[in-house]
Parts: structure tokens; C-alpha cells; sequence
């Protein structure tokens, strides 16, 4: 059972950097260790970069190896102090990456860098390991979209992954159109990404479905800004706001349809909510019951109600935000140690 890096003596075998790009923030460190050494917003042109088409990348190519060259080099040298030179590095990425960008990055890496090697790992995968299990359902609320993947005994299930355009950036728009209508002293260009972020971290939680939608739900004060500091979470939950109708609940649902038969039963009993905002307040418990709901409610998920009634929501102890870091950085170290016990034997 992994509890603590410092527990399996792993402090000593850091060699890995670890590295986790993301849309909005971007996690590096060393691997046994439990939290990143840096998070810092990823660059626009690199976030951009993210999430463009393998044709778009392959027509501007010169260009994004500079972009990608100089977005490293920060990394590296200024982040970790470390030229990456002679170095393992593992790169935590979504399922289905963008197969161009992602060899760019390793071959930045291990010619430019001079890395020892570079391993890709699945970050759906990765958020699972601080559970102790290798069998789950990984919802991984992202800055753009909720990205939802089954993992069964250690392996990714890419063909049951699927995705909803709603994620943190949803939320932090209706957050500004909510302080808007009810501040008309303030102008929406001093609602900035960060105050935004900031006011959504101070006063943000998710409703019950009892008290959604916004009938019932409170205003607060953060200094001289009024605001509800619920009602931005909506856009992720009620699926009569979107012309698709989707949610995140949704999102899940449709994961665990495309599971077999036979898989179904063992992924549901570990449901692992990742991405920063499944740290707020109320999260978990509405993300439970609005599943339980649209199960009950909506005819193609009505097969599934046996299943959701057996749904188990994982409390990793450590942050959602940082939960496919982590994953990557322990089990990276684990290998670390045990290649050399066996390198020792031998």
C-alpha cells in the first residue's frame, strides 16, 4: 500500500522530472515526492497549442518547436533547476493526446535536452494510483472541457472516453456575468482571469440538487463585490442550460454505457473526481446525486440505475488539482526503487 514517499525511503531516488502541461496550469517536480515543486499558468501560446489539430501543428511546425523549445527550457531551468540533461522525464497526458504535439515535445526533449528518456503516461491512469486501485472512472473537470475515461485493471479503455465542453472556464464566465449584473459599478475589464479565480476560490461551493436552481441560493460579500457564489457551478450540472443537453453527469453516464457488460460493475465502485474544481465545497455530493438523477429520469440511462445506486465517489488525500501529478510522481518512483533492488540482485 503507497501511503507516503517518504515511507518507502523514495526521497532518495528522485531522478524522474515529472511533468504535467495542462490548458491553464502547467505541474512540474520530482518524482516520490507529493506535490509539484512548481504550478504556473501555462502560456497562451502554448495553451493554444493544446488544443489545435495534428495538421495545424504539422503546417506550422518551425513555429511551434521555437514556441514549445523556449516553453521547455523555462521548465527546466527556472521551475526545476535542472537542465533535463541525462534525466528521466515523464510527460502525464490525457487519453488520445495530439500524437504530433506530443512527439514535438519528445524529441525537444531528448535532443535539444540531452533526456535520458521520456515516458508518456495516461493522466486518467495516473489519478487513480492515489486510490489504491487500478480499476475505476477517472471525471477529470479541466479548464475547457470534463474529460471522463474508464480504467480497468491497469489499463486505459480510450473507446469508452468521452467529453463535455464544460469546465472550469464555463464556470469562471457565468461567475463574471453573475458579479456584472450585480455589481454595475464595476467594468467587466477589471474582472480579470486571476480576480476571477481568486473570487471563485474564496466563496465558491456547489449547491444540493434541492436547492438548484438559483431559488434558493445565497449572496455573499467579498469586500465591495457581490456575487452568488453558487450559481456559476450550474453550467456543469443542468443539462436544460446546454442546446445538447449535456452535464458532466451526463458525461459520466455515457462513459459507463460504453463499457461492457462486464465492466461496468467493477469501474462504477471507484469514481474519482480530479481537476481543481472538484475540490469545491459540495462538489462530490452533487455530482452523486445529479448522476442518481438523470439515471432515474432520462430513458437511455434508465439500465444503468442498478449500477449508480452501487456508485462509490473516491476522497483521495490529496488535492484534486494536483491528483494526476501525484499519481505519475509516486508510481514513478515505486519503478525508480524497485530497478534498483533488481539492479542490486543482480
Amino acid at each position: 500500500m503507497i501511503t507516503s514517499p517518504m515511507k518507502w525511503g523514495l526521497s532518495d531516488r528522485r531522478t524522474a522530472l515529472v511533468l504535467d502541461i495542462g490548458v491553464r496550469y502547467t505541474k512540474c517536480g520530482l518524482a516520490g515526492e507529493a506535490r509539484p515543486r512548481s504550478v504556473f499558468a501555462t502560456p497562451d501560446a502554448i495553451a493554444s497549442l493544446l488544443t489545435v489539430w495534428t495538421r495545424q501543428i504539422a503546417e506550422g511546425f518551425a513555429e511551434v518547436e521555437l514556441s514549445l523549445h523556449g516553453f521547455l527550457r523555462t521548465v527546466l531551468l527556472e521551475k526545476l533547476q535542472s537542465t533535463g540533461c541525462g534525466k528521466e522525464i515523464v510527460l502525464v497526458c490525457n487519453v488520445n493526446p495530439n500524437a504530433k504535439l506530443l512527439a514535438v515535445i519528445k524529441f525537444l526533449l531528448v535532443e535539444k535536452f540531452k533526456a535520458k528518456a521520456v515516458t508518456v503516461t495516461c493522466s486518467q491512469l495516473c489519478s487513480l494510483y492515489p486510490t489504491e486501485s487500478l480499476t475505476g472512472i477517472v471525471v477529470d473537470c479541466g479548464y475547457q472541457e470534463t474529460r471522463c475515461c474508464a480504467v480497468a485493471y491497469g489499463h486505459t479503455l480510450p473507446y469508452c472516453a468521452r467529453y463535455a465542453p464544460l469546465g472550469a472556464k464555463a464556470v469562471l464566465e457565468c461567475l463574471k456575468q453573475n458579479v456584472l449584473q450585480r455589481n454595475p459599478n464595476i467594468t467587466e475589464s477589471a474582472l480579470t482571469q486571476e480576480i476571477l479565480e481568486d473570487l471563485l476560490l474564496r466563496a465558491g461551493f456547489v449547491a444540493g440538487p434541492a436547492q438548484a436552481p438559483a431559488t434558493a441560493l445565497s449572496t455573499c460579500t467579498l469586500g465591495s463585490v457581490e456575487l452568488d457564489p453558487s450559481c456559476c457551478f450550474e453550467v456543469l450540472f443542468d443539462a436544460e442550460m446546454h442546446l445538447e443537453q449535456w452535464c458532466i453527469a451526463s458525461c459520466f453516464l455515457d462513459t459507463l454505457l460504453a463499457c461492457e457488460m462486464q465492466v461496468r460493475a467493477v469501474v462504477v465502485r471507484n469514481i474519482v473526481l480530479a481537476g481543481g474544481l472538484a475540490d469545491t465545497k459540495g462538489f462530490r455530493e452533487r455530482f452523486a446525486s445529479s448522476v442518481l438523477q438523470l439515471a432515474a429520469q432520462v430513458p437511455r440511462y434508465q439500465l444503468l440505475q442498478g449500477l449508480t445506486k452501487q456508485m462509490s465517489v473516491s476522497s483521495p488525500r490529496f488535492p484534486a488539482e494536483t491528483l494526476p501529478w501525484v499519481g505519475a510522481s509516486l508510481t514513478f518512483s515505486v519503478l525508480a526503487a524497485l530497478q534498483g533492488v533488481s539492479r542490486g540482485g543482480a
